[in-house]
């Protein structure tokens, strides 16, 4: 896998918002990264794509069906599944209203062994509610792979994923990996690369919640050119 092509892929202004945001574990954030726009360019979709193939079979992995995570996980889960010319299903967010009431979409066959592939990891609860679901089907999970592992570093995450490394579990790149190489080639100033790289490594304990922090991370960020500015961005 050639991690230095996916970062170059990387280097664009509108891929990193910054703002006063509200993850879905409840805790505030500042940065966002967003993954779904990758969906739109063919050449950074396809190198994405074929780093997850590469992750999964460096892993020993051999599954005969995908599923995706909804929603953000279905293109990637798609892109692995047609490389590895194997069936895909995907996991809603919530139980269907007709019909069967199914959550688990997709036709798996008897006894399958089944990939997991999601945008990114930050939690892991919506990956553990997946597998079980899947497992209560009487299917193997052989394991989980992700484009983005986005809080490693941060012990109370690492406490939160022990389960998925159990597992079996796989990711292109870091968050930090992505934010280093922006400190690096100068995509971003060194100030704004590191007070980011410390956000990253005490999200979990409640770093975006400090008000110093906030007002540190926000006059840096305001001297940034590649970034976006939500418009809660001024609220912070």
């Amino acid at each position: 896998m050639e991690k230095d092509k996916i970062l170059k892929e990387l280097l664009y202004p509108t891929f990193q918002y910054v703002g006063d945001f509200k993850t879905r574990a409840g805790i505030n954030g500042v940065l966002y990264p967003d993954l779904r726009a990758l969906y739109s360019y063919p050449k950074k979709r396809r190198l994405i794509i074929k780093a997850l193939v590469d992750e999964v079979k460096s892993a020993g992995w051999q599954p005969n069906f995908v599923v995706g995570l909804a929603t953000a996980g279905i293109v990637w889960a798609h892109g692995v599944a047609e490389e590895l010319n194997i069936g895909m299903g995907y996991m809603r967010g919530e139980v269907k209203d007709m019909q069967l009431g199914k959550q688990l979409e997709g036709e798996i066959p008897k006894n399958s062994k089944v990939l997991i592939i999601d945008d990114a990891t930050s939690s892991s609860k919506s990956k553990k509610n997946t597998v079980e679901a899947v497992q209560k089907l009487g299917h193997e999970v052989v394991g989980v792979a992700v484009f983005l592992n986005a809080l490693g570093g941060d012990p109370v995450f690492e406490e939160k994923i022990k389960w998925l490394k159990e597992l079996g579990y796989c990711y292109v790149l870091s968050w930090a990996e992505i934010i280093e190489y922006y400190g690096k080639t100068g995509f971003w100033s060194q100030g704004f690369t590191d007070i980011t790289l410390e956000m990253i490594k005490n999200f979990h304990s409640n770093w975006t919640g400090v008000l110093e922090n906030r007002k540190r991370f926000k006059e840096l960020a305001f001297k940034e050119k590649n970034l976006i500015f939500d418009k809660s961005f001024y609220e912070l």
